[in-house]
């Protein structure tokens, strides 16, 4: 049994027990056990410690097995000694027993072991001498046996198992590992296996070597190598320092699993995670982990990167005249020309549908744009030959820079899809370099902070309502209530953010309708829970986008919100602009011509900005005209805007409709206003905005569940 000896020359000891035993782990750290290494287990399933013992029968390292039985005998405990035998007819066994009578139940069970030691009266040097004469005992009657089971074990495993000499040569393998490395037999597999030929690289096989010679022991090291016709296998080695019966190193066993097809599998799904699968180049996904790489070199040591954001210009025409699969061939081809273009440290990535980017490493931005319109250029003189049809395709590319500026990867992809989308507004197929105070770039990153802001807001329901007064001329005290609805934004700070800041970019970027959503039910939800105040009030006006206008869905909504809340329509005046009424007239018509079989009014908003304005008129049947305050506001100077004002409230008055004059800002433009004729006035010269007496309402979640569209 000394082969299997470990490195300090200790008998090693398999302690199989059925639960953890304090006095017996007391015992075992007090001494006089010098000679033992003992392997803590717990008491396993007769399959689980079948499993146990022949993996480290592999390596031959127990020489015993201590087994500690319950006082009932139990059948796991049975199980667990034939299983035992079953691998390793002569290991010794020797048996831990509560009681004498509990020992003789297990051997008229038929289970036999080694000898037995009892529990009570348990010392060290009694442990130790029963399991020095089981271990004698077992080596000099099964000696013959264990070298021969060992000897089937060795050249019947399913494992590929193999010898070394103490500088590494191969001296002995068994006909699985033959047969991994593709030789006949095992001569032909020590002759041709070169100590090198371990490895693909000649220097990890120094390197295993080296740690095995330090460490005495590998478990599952990989290792990559070429089989005698050249193919590459991925394996895990466990390899062990031998010894000979006088506890001299030897050379080394070990144990080969291969793992290749898991390992390409692997590789496999790694490569499909991270690229993209129509071009092969990488995805968003990987593309931004190497941004942000370049981000944290830039404020670690200052390095300069560049990163070009390219959207196709027009790439859904290609989809919809020639067809998807045109458009697919045109990207494969498209992205193999703009790699060519690249140098191997540069990065190109598809990141959308017709999007690409690109990582420029260590390049400054005179340089990165010289790079930026090479692209160009290969892209405008790229064709795809489709059938009998050349099909061309355009491009426009932002270039910003990546360095100890640059705050975080969303305002850096902020940036750069800001410089593509001023490339497009200059006219397309051109390039925009980012400049240190570029002011087109850094109003679109304003813009888009305000729209991401807004969107908070209303999910958090940071939006405020505002109401204007809207007051009869002349004025006089007995007045109806009027006013008109407008929103105001509480940013995080606590200050109140205008409308003009935000609203544009919120239209901009199509958020229109969302906030169109939040304001009608949240002004319905105040209507309803304000009945003492609606009953004084004339109408509210509520502003509708050229968005919203446009959406059957809006008007559903509205409709469905006017019964749920149980609104009557005569309250609620709907302001549209003269622009997004012009640019849907017969989605206007229809949205007017439902909501007024509601009693809902109507204003036509802004009106003389368009350049066809009375043509307009007589086509959409509205109750009020709002002139555009863009001619009120000079009323006091111009008098030319005072022939337009009374030009527009005549043909209004002549139509049966009544006007407003909007930005009425002080008492001079009020006297004008009233005049000239006009029926109401808006403007801080008959009241400021101020906001609207809001309570808690049933019903908030419906609130939110609106803004949230």
């Amino acid at each position: 049994m000394s082969r299997s000896r470990s490195a300090e020359g200790k008998f090693r000891i398999a302690l199989i027990a059925p639960s953890p035993d304090a006095a017996l782990a007391e015992l075992l750290k007090s001494g006089g056990l010098e000679t033992f290494e003992f392997l803590p287990g717990v008491f396993p399933a007769a399959t689980g410690a079948h499993a146990k013992l022949e993996t480290d029968a592999v390596l031959l390292v127990i020489d015993a097995v201590l087994l500690r039985i319950a006082r009932d005998c139990s059948a796991e405990s049975k199980q667990a000694i034939a299983a035992i035998k079953r691998m390793h007819p002569e290991l010794p066994i020797v048996v831990l027993a509560p009681t004498m009578e509990a020992y003789f139940d297990l051997a008229e069970a038929g289970a036999h072991t080694s000898g037995y030691v009892l529990a009570s009266g348990l010392t060290a040097e009694v442990l130790s001498r029963s399991l020095s004469l089981a271990i004698e005992r077992a080596g000099t009657d099964g000696l013959r046996a264990s070298e021969e089971r060992y000897k089937r074990f060795y050249e019947n495993s399913a494992a590929a198992l193999y010898e070394l000499d103490l500088e590494g040569n191969l001296i002995s393998t068994n006909p699985a590992m033959v047969a991994l490395f593709g030789y006949s037999s095992e001569a032909d597999l020590i002759k041709g296996f070169s100590r090198h030929a371990h490895f693909l690289d000649s220097n990890r096989q120094k390197e295993w070597l080296d740690l095995l010679r330090r460490d005495k022991e590998l478990v599952n090291y990989r290792k990559s190598v070429l089989t005698r016709e050249g193919r590459a296998l991925e394996l895990l080695d466990t390899t062990r320092l031998v010894h000979d019966g006088a506890g001299k190193p030897v050379g080394y066993q070990g144990s080969l699993t291969d793992f290749t097809e898991v390992h390409e599998l692997s590789e496999r799904l790694a490569f499909e995670t991270n690229h993209d699968s129509l071009t092969s180049l990488p995805n968003r996904r990987a593309f931004e982990y190497q941004l942000q790489q370049a981000i944290d070199e830039s404020n670690t040591n200052g390095s300069v990167h560049a990163l070009c954001y390219l959207d196709l210009d027009q790439f859904k025409i290609v989809n919809d005249t020639f067809g998807h699969a045109a458009g697919d061939e045109l990207l494969k081809n498209l992205s193999e020309v703009l790699a060519s273009r690249i140098s191997n440290f540069d990065t190109l990535a598809r990141v959308g549908g017709d999007e690409f980017g690109l990582l420029l490493r260590n390049r400054a931005m005179d340089d990165s744009a010289v790079v930026a319109n090479n692209l160009l250029e290969a892209i405008r003189g790229f064709r795809l030959r489709w059938g009998d049809r050349d099909i061309d395709v355009g491009a426009s590319i932002g270039v910003v820079p990546v360095d100890e500026n640059t705050a975080s990867l969303s305002d850096l992809l902020c940036a750069a899809d800001t410089a593509c989308s001023a490339a497009k507004e200059k006219g397309r197929n051109r390039v925009h370099v980012q400049e240190p105070d570029d002011k087109t770039v850094n109003r679109r990153i304003s813009e888009m902070r305000l729209v991401v802001e807004a969107k908070h807001a209303l999910q958090e329901d940071r939006m405020r309502l505002y109401h204007q007064p809207i007051r009869a001329l002349p004025l006089n005290a007995e007045d109806q209530i009027r006013f008109e609805i407008l929103i105001r934004m509480l940013a995080w700070d606590g200050k109140i953010v205008s409308p003009g800041l935000f609203l544009p970019a919120i239209e901009k970027y199509n958020l229109s309708k969302t906030v169109d959503c939040w304001v009608v039910e949240r002004f319905l939800a105040w209507m309803a829970e304000s009945p003492e105040a609606v009953a004084k009030l004339a109408y509210g006006s509520i502003n509708i986008s050229g968005m919203s206008l446009g959406d059957p869905d809006f008007l559903t909504q509205i409709c469905a919100r006017l019964d749920a809340h149980e609104i009557s329509g005569d309250k609620i005046c709907f302001e549209i602009t003269e622009t997004a009424a012009i640019q849907n007239l017969t989605a206007a018509q229809n949205f007017i011509a439902t909501l007024k079989t509601r009693g809902c009014r109507f204003a036509l908003d802004d009106f003389g900005s368009g350049t066809s304005s009375f043509g307009y008129l007589k086509n959409l049947p509205v109750d009020t005209v709002k002139i555009d305050g863009m001619f009120v506001r000079t009323l006091r100077q111009n008098q030319t805007d005072r022939v337009i004002v009374k030009s527009i409230n005549d043909v209004a008055h002549s139509m049966g409709l009544s006007t407003t004059a909007e930005f009425v800002e002080d008492a001079d433009t009020l006297t004008i206003v009233t005049e000239l004729g006009i029926d109401f006035a808006q403007g801080y010269a008959v009241g400021m905005p101020q906001p609207l007496p809001l309570r808690d309402v049933p019903g908030g979640a419906s609130v939110k569940q609106a803004s949230a569209r």
